[in-house]
């Protein structure tokens, strides 16, 4: 059997949507695993789109939605409920370039998730099971990780971690720097108060 990571074989073979990093696809061998168990794969290379307009036309000029319809997330759904994979038993979708969305992603990625993952679970339903494999960094989008090493976002939220611990730092030495001149770069002279101002 060609090398998968174990951890993979339930989404492989069940159906549906995780993520994963560039490296782990690259070192696997998912071509080979998917030719012996009879699935397809589909790449799904969104790179050159930045906005949910272009990954709607994107997803359906590949999911085959008809030039005359709108690309809109209702008739994504019916592409993806419709498509058709030939006569393997079932399809791996491996999904790049989603990190390439700079507009729009916090409404884009979410909602493109569960639609692929509705897909997923109604194709397992039928007996040919989709997993999707949602690769490259960036957030979980609440989707389980299965790559290996830790996720990305833990790296970000330990790397903002590090950053308040530098601002709490940087904010102790301030009020001591502020103490210090305080105390030192200037006295009161309660004599010299009391002389009047000289005009020159």
């Amino acid at each position: 059997m060609p090398d998968v990571p174990h951890e993979w074989i339930e989404t492989l073979r069940g159906g549906g949507v995780v993520r994963l990093g560039a490296s782990d696809v690259a070192d696997s061998d998912l071509e080979s695993w998917a030719a012996t168990t009879d699935r397809a794969v589909l790449t799904l290379d969104t790179q050159d789109c930045s906005t949910e307009s272009e990954l709607l036309a994107t997803l359906g000029a590949v999911f085959g939605l008809d030039e005359d319809t709108d690309a809109e997330w209702d008739t994504i759904d019916d592409c993806l409920a419709d498509y058709d994979v030939g006569p393997a038993g079932g399809l791996v979708i491996v999904w790049t370039g989603w990190d390439g969305l700079d507009e729009d992603a916090e409404d884009a990625m979410p909602t493109a998730v569960d639609a692929f993952a509705t897909a997923a679970q109604t194709w397992t339903d039928e007996g040919r099971p989709w997993a999707v494999l949602v690769v490259g960094d960036g957030p979980s989008w609440q989707l389980p990780w299965l790559g290996a090493g830790p996720p990305p976002w833990e790296d970000d939220a330990a790397d903002l971690d590090e950053l308040g611990d530098a601002e709490d730092d940087d904010d102790e030495e301030w009020d001591t720097d502020d103490a210090e001149i305080s105390d030192e770069s200037y006295t009161f002279d309660e004599e010299r108060a009391g002389d009047p101002v000289s005009p020159w």
